[in-house]
């Protein structure tokens, strides 16, 4: 296919090619996105969406000349976001395409897999559908990314695995119904919430600052407890994650034992602090399934091999959904040929009809259907072969040829001109 012919381009940077810093700048609030949707929409681009997270900075954009548009973008990028040039990319036609559908299903994101970039391209699109960025081209590819997105969730396993140590913890927990939280700090923030995402019915939250436990618990509708409370809380929770940042052990061996034995089922511990929560020579006591950094990384390493083994079939959905693309694209080409040699055909086989008629007066009603029935069908098996081959050659993208010939043959209005007929 003759991909090149497609006006779609994708500019911009990403965590391969952009530092920290610089993907901190290019972070965008909605009205940042608006005001930039709005920005880049003048020529020599006809219309942008634009897909920011905050790992990546994208400008997607329909355009008149795709060499200019490139250039205009990455000065603007330069100028507004100080993005060195050498960071930026630019894909055109059939490359673009095939990107986005990359990204959709994750294939492209620091964390292999990750779901949340489809909500982000909804964002993206939904931002420039908003103001009235869109082109015929740009909705049908980004409709196209997102069923491929959802498709590559759903008949791969490319989204199951979880590659999150919080999640990964967790997962070790299994069935735990009851899980405490001890500490408030970033791991801590992400544990809770992975409980609460997991439909952990009943959460606990402590930390020797009261205040900052209370406002974890309120934000996964927990419950925040004083640091008096840690040894009664252990006691009868199922499962614990420690994640204090603690420079010394908080739990010690000794007093694990004295706990578990108050127990009468196991307590899972999971330590993801660094250095470690737990006194490691509690691993073994009786009652106590203790799990640190190390055990989680080696679930998330394992998680990753599982979807790396996706990544085959996911590339057969993206090849599938891109050959779909290019395949209306290219079919979009010849639709105002094949509208013009309908349009003159049909206007030929009128004119002779209404003449054959006028001398056909002694005709009835029923008479006349039945003759302009086979007019109509005489049109339609006429054209029936040029139309398909047209669109078939349209699909191996070598219409070009073909479409002039037959508007030289047939005497047909220019492509321009009958792009606008009627």
């Amino acid at each position: 296919m003759k991909g090149e012919l497609v006006p779609l381009i994708v500019t911009g940077l990403n965590h391969r090619t952009a530092d920290i810093a610089t993907r901190e700048r290019c972070a965008l609030s909605d009205d940042a996105l608006i005001a930039l949707t709005y920005g880049f929409g003048v020529p020599p681009v006809r219309a942008v969406v634009i897909v920011a997270t905050c790992n990546r900075l994208e400008v997607y954009a329909d355009a008149h000349d795709a060499s200019a548009a490139a250039r205009m973008i990455t000065r603007r990028l330069s100028a507004d976001f100080a993005v060195s040039p050498d960071m930026v990319y630019t894909h055109a036609g059939a490359d673009a395409v095939h990107h986005l559908l990359r990204v959709a299903c994750g294939l492209d994101s620091m964390v292999l897999g990750e779901p949340q970039i489809l909500g982000q391209i909804g964002r993206a699109y939904n931002t420039a559908a908003s103001c009235h960025m869109l082109t015929p081209d740009l909705h049908r590819l980004f409709a196209i990314a997102l069923q491929t997105g959802k498709r590559a969730h759903t008949q791969t396993g490319i989204g199951r695995h979880t590659t999150s140590v919080s999640h990964a913890a967790l997962g070790l927990a299994r069935d735990a119904q009851s899980v405490l939280i001890i500490g408030a700090g970033e791991m801590a923030v992400q544990a809770a919430h992975a409980a609460h995402e997991r439909g952990v019915p009943d959460i606990h939250i402590i930390n020797r600052t009261f205040e900052a436990a209370q406002t974890l618990a309120e934000q996964v509708g927990g419950q925040s407890h004083a640091w008096s409370d840690l040894w009664g809380l252990l006691a009868r929770v199922d499962c614990a994650i420690s994640a204090t940042g603690a420079p010394h052990t908080v739990l010690q061996a000794i007093d694990l034992q004295r706990m578990g034995a108050g127990r009468t089922t196991p307590l899972t511990l999971i330590d993801v602090a660094l250095p470690r929560d737990v006194e490691p020579s509690a691993r073994g006591l009786d009652g106590l399934y203790l799990y640190d950094i190390d055990d989680i990384q080696r679930v998330v390493d394992a998680n990753i091999r599982q979807r790396l083994a996706c990544v085959p079939d996911v590339e057969r959905i993206i090849a599938e959904e891109s050959a779909a693309f290019m395949a209306w694209w290219h079919g979009r080409e010849v639709v105002p040929t094949i509208a013009e040699l309908r349009r003159k055909v049909q206007a030929v086989a009128q004119a002779e009809l209404e003449a054959a008629l006028n001398q056909m007066a002694h005709l009835d009603d029923a008479d006349r259907q039945r003759i302009e029935r086979l007019a109509h069908r005489l049109v339609n098996k006429i054209l029936h072969e040029p139309t398909v081959n047209l669109r078939q050659r349209a699909q191996d993208g070598d219409a070009g040829d073909y479409s002039r010939v037959l508007r030289e043959l047939f005497a047909l209005l220019p492509d321009e001109v009958s792009r606008h007929a009627g």
